[in-house]
């Protein structure tokens, strides 16, 4: 008994099926028919084995990929009601060149009234202007038959419909073309509240005439659709965010903001009346300004903040790539960039990286410097004290695969977001929990183990130390170079750095935390290949601190105490103990410090719960940076 299963595909020609499937169409326990029409085609395979037709289903739709759009006969229509209805998604169309087919296949399918809104053919510019808000701009300089127009017809009617998708077509079907475009010139907008996505077509006007310029022109309007519902809630590539309305909607809101106010302002009465009544609504407005600030600063734009990063990461994790690979525009990513920062390039090219800490909060895409631009602006080009997280100027879309030191800033937010919960870091058991960050160039991706957190100053990077250096002459700059890090690391690690190695630095603000202008948190962690095990850390009792630390510290031991006997401090780490002995004088509210030089100073650090008597006349000694716990949090890297 033969058995038969039909396939549709659209947006391929019949060469390209002939030549990805030549096996299927030479074999002889296959029968295989195509019939091609207005850019469809049926693909109908028929085998007497139950097997054989199932490999060669399987085979079709590995190498044709997303122009396959049905594997049982259903039609592009019949898919997209589908699609809408299972999304919960609804659409209307504005059509121009289509005259009304649009809405003639999406309304003969049964139960399209559930997702269907309405049906707008617009042919003249007073109706696209009129009915869909098309700027008289756009048409004056873009014309009716342009991407430009299509984008704000598909907007326009997803607008008045009050539908979730707009679908708009306009272009010049023949015999004579209206406008100084050629004939078979098409282009297809869909849009939805944040995005419009256009596809320009080049019809063959010599083989075509106009009613198969306009079924054509339909079908690709309707496969479209199918792509954007396939892909949602991911983001299709290739679209472009609104503003134009945007911006019009914000002016018009000005308008009447200003007629309102013109209303209710107290104008009237006498001298005094009209200064008491202005007084009392200039104070009430400020109390609301202050009111929605304090509202906005503290609950929303962290909730917003959280909001925008999640999609990113929804987008950048769980986001596919093969139902856009072959759409148009693919060609203007980056040489080498994988599939998987498509979505992100196309909502923001500054894109360069993403670094993730696995079971923390650290889950962000990075930018390029941009100048300091992401200081205070997100990922969306909107500004926003979160700002996002960048790489260093040094590095570079040409330098991601050559430059031996990566270096990505973030801000610290003491809220957990972006790079605040670098600060935890301090902690050897938090180190010794997260020690592994995942961070991604757009064209490699590497898993990172930290052997240093160094705390260092930003103001001293020309004079004391350059802790960013992109590359190095030699081996042994670069061993001088990481060698600096770990005497700055609040910890130990035995991870052995080789000539070979690359280092990822994670930077962030810390100047509150260590009480001087320009204190910066360094994470430095070196690139992993797979057959490495993890590290094993301790604490650095004899780490160099910034001298703006120690000089802090100093200038707060200034009181001294009574007199009292020698002081023996007892100092304990995970693998010795020893005792030390000093003549110390503090400050009445701080523990025992000690001072080195003037520019970076090497230090004993001092367990929290050593015990300390003081001689009479002693000098302070600073350069163990130890100070207020319950102010600066300073020696939270010795709780283990």
């Amino acid at each position: 008994m033969t058995e038969k299963q039909t396939l549709r595909l659209f947006g391929v020609s019949e060469d390209t099926v002939y030549e990805r499937l030549a096996e299927l169409f030479s074999s002889d326990a296959l029968t295989v028919d195509l019939a091609a029409e207005d850019g469809d085609i049926a693909l109908c395979l028929a085998s007497t084995d139950a097997a054989t037709l199932a490999q060669a289903t399987e085979t079709v739709a590995a190498r044709l990929g997303a122009y396959v759009y049905s594997l049982d006969g259903e039609s592009l229509e019949a898919l997209t009601v589908a699609l809408l209805t299972e999304k919960k998604k609804t659409v209307a169309v504005a059509e121009s060149c289509t005259g009304g087919l649009i809405a003639s296949r999406l309304t003969g399918v049964p139960g399209c009234s559930a997702v269907f809104g309405t049906g707008v053919v617009a042919y003249s510019w007073d109706c696209k202007k009129q009915q869909l808000g098309v700027s008289a701009d756009t048409l004056d300089t873009y014309g009716a038959v342009s991407a430009e127009t299509a984008r704000e017809m598909a907007d326009g009617i997803r607008r008045q419909a009050g539908t979730d998708v707009g679908l708009a077509t306009t272009g010049e079907a023949g015999p004579q073309a209206a406008e100084d475009k050629p004939v078979g010139t098409v282009f297809i907008a869909l849009a939805d509240a944040k995005r419009t996505w256009v596809r320009e077509l080049h019809l063959d006007a010599a083989r075509m005439d106009r009613e198969a310029i306009r079924r054509e022109a339909a079908g690709n309007a309707l496969d479209l659709t199918r792509r954007y519902l396939q892909a949602y809630p991911t983001v299709m590539a290739g679209g472009e965010r609104q503003r134009d309305y945007a911006t019009r909607q914000k002016d018009e809101s000005k308008t009447a903001s200003e007629r309102l106010a013109a209303a209710v302002l107290p104008w009237r009465g006498n001298r005094k009346h009209r200064l008491i009544k202005f007084g009392a609504w200039a104070a009430a407005f400020a109390l609301l300004v202050v009111g929605l600030l304090s509202v906005y600063n503290r609950i929303l734009t962290p909730l917003t903040n959280r909001e925008l990063q999640g999609d990113l990461a929804d987008l950048y994790w769980g986001g596919t790539s093969d139902l856009t690979e072959d759409t148009p525009g693919t060609n203007r990513y980056p040489d080498g960039m994988t599939a998987q920062f498509r979505s992100l390039y196309d909502i923001n090219s500054d894109v360069a990286g993403w670094v993730r800490i696995p079971d923390t909060t650290v889950n962000y895409p990075v930018t390029l410097h941009a100048d300091g631009y992401y200081d205070n602006h997100n990922f969306n080009d909107q500004y926003s004290i979160y700002g996002q997280p960048y790489f260093y100027a040094g590095n570079t879309h040409d330098t991601l695969q050559t430059d031996r030191v990566l270096a990505i800033r973030g801000n610290n937010t003491r809220d957990e977001q972006m790079f605040s919960s670098l600060l935890s870091y301090r902690r050897i058991a938090y180190l010794r929990e997260n020690a592994l960050i995942e961070m991604n160039t757009l064209y490699t991706a590497s898993r990172w183990e930290i052997f240093a957190v160094a705390v260092v100053d930003e103001r001293d990077r020309a004079s004391s130390f350059e802790y960013f250096v992109p590359s190095f002459d030699d081996a042994a700059a670069f061993s001088q170079y990481t060698e600096q890090l770990r005497r700055r690391s609040l910890f130990l690690s035995d991870a052995t750095l080789t000539a070979d190695d690359s280092v990822l630095l994670l930077v962030t603000n810390a100047e509150r935390e260590y009480g001087f202008t320009g204190a910066r948190l360094v994470v430095a962690a070196r690139r992993l290949t797979t057959a490495e095990s993890s590290a094993n850390y301790s604490v650095n009792y004899r780490m160099l601190w910034p001298a703006a630390y120690t000089q802090r510290t100093t200038t707060r031991a200034t009181t001294k105490l009574p007199p009292t006997t020698t002081t023996t401090t007892t100092v304990t780490s995970d693998s010795t103990t020893s005792t030390q002995e000093s003549s110390t004088t503090l400050d009445a509210g701080d523990s025992t410090t000690s001072t080195e030089e003037s520019t970076t100073t090497e230090t004993d650090a001092v367990d929290v719960h050593a015990t300390t008597t003081l001689p009479q006349g002693s000098q302070p000694d600073t350069g163990g940076g130890e100070t207020d716990d319950a102010e600066n949090n300073d020696d939270d890297h010795l709780r283990n």
